[in-house]
């Protein structure tokens, strides 16, 4: 259909800017629908083309990233002391798993190691108690302790890759509604 309405749009067109009849015998009806369905096939394939790159789950994982960034922002943003926001980091944790969850199923080996990434940071960072984990993830603080400096800076390149996803994802999607 879109192939046919483009080449319909593309007749009238020439025949406005050429100063032609607008009536369409059978010889130029036959050539703009083979013309429209050829222009429809490359466009279908073009979609489905686009479709095999893209992960079935891309919803999933921006709203997970989202997540991640807002749970993030509420712990920095509060008042609360550490222990109040045990609830917190247990759903920062939570969301940062669903989101390497999602990445298992990534097609490129990079998302692979940002998923394995994720893993060995939730693991060594649920080892610690409430103070060192808000070091650890706020960033106006700053851990004195090697080793929760780095866990700070792993959790950093974590946020920062999961926000380049997040960035190229709407690039994509912006880029996609722009094509249509």
């Amino acid at each position: 259909m879109i192939g046919l309405v483009g080449t319909g749009i593309g007749y009238l067109l020439h025949t406005f800017l050429m100063n032609t009849s607008v009536v369409v015998g059978l010889d130029e009806a036959v050539l703009g629908v083979s013309i429209g369905s050829i222009f429809g096939f490359l466009i279908l394939l073009f979609l489905d083309r686009v479709e095999i790159d893209t992960p079935r789950n891309r919803v999933d994982l921006e709203n997970e990233i989202r997540s991640i960034q807002s749970l993030r922002s509420n712990i920095e943003d509060s008042s609360k002391a550490p222990i109040k926001q045990t609830g917190n980091f247990e759903s920062l944790v939570d969301s940062i798993e669903e989101c390497a969850d999602i990445l298992d199923e990534s097609f490129t080996e990079e998302g692979r190691q940002l998923s394995r990434n994720m893993k060995d940071w939730t693991e060594a960072f649920r080892t610690y108690p409430e103070i060192p984990q808000a070091e650890i993830i706020d960033r106006s603080r700053s851990p004195q302790q090697q080793e929760l400096r780095r866990l700070a800076n792993d959790f950093e390149s974590i946020i920062s890759r999961l926000q380049r996803i997040s960035n190229n994802e709407e690039t994509r999607i912006s880029n996609g509604c722009m094509a249509t």
